[in-house]
């Protein structure tokens, strides 16, 4: 359907970049779920004083607290130093991630201004 070399170019380009991404995130899903499951083993966020709410699409701290009243359910060192490492992998996770989107996001730029450009289109 699409004749335009660089058209094709770049859309293949992009579809290439969305599977990258694709595979990114169910990483950064497994480690976050891995993290989340591991700490709830762990901590007691009953005694976790922090309350949130949602104000204007984002998630603020509802009353004052402090990680101070966050309590171990285990305080094995070494089921702590696991969490940790867990933890410290799913920050290189999201690191990575958070690349993958913003190279995603240059791929689809350069795609809509190279379909712009090679069907004259104005900046609709």
């Amino acid at each position: 359907m699409i004749r335009n070399r660089a058209a094709v170019d770049s859309i293949i380009s992009y579809d290439d970049e969305l599977k990258k991404l694709e595979n990114q995130q169910a990483y950064y899903e497994r480690y976050l779920n891995e993290a989340n499951e591991f700490g709830m083993r762990i901590l007691d966020f009953n005694k976790f004083d922090m309350v949130v709410k949602l104000v204007n699409g984002k998630l603020v701290r509802w009353r004052k607290s402090d990680y101070h009243s966050a309590k171990l359910l285990n305080n094995d060192k070494l089921t702590l130093k696991e969490f940790s490492n867990k933890e410290f992998v799913y920050g290189g996770v999201v690191s990575f991630y958070i690349t993958r989107l913003q190279e995603t996001e240059k791929h689809a730029i350069n795609l809509i201004h190279t379909l712009q450009q090679q069907y004259h289109m104005d900046g609709e």
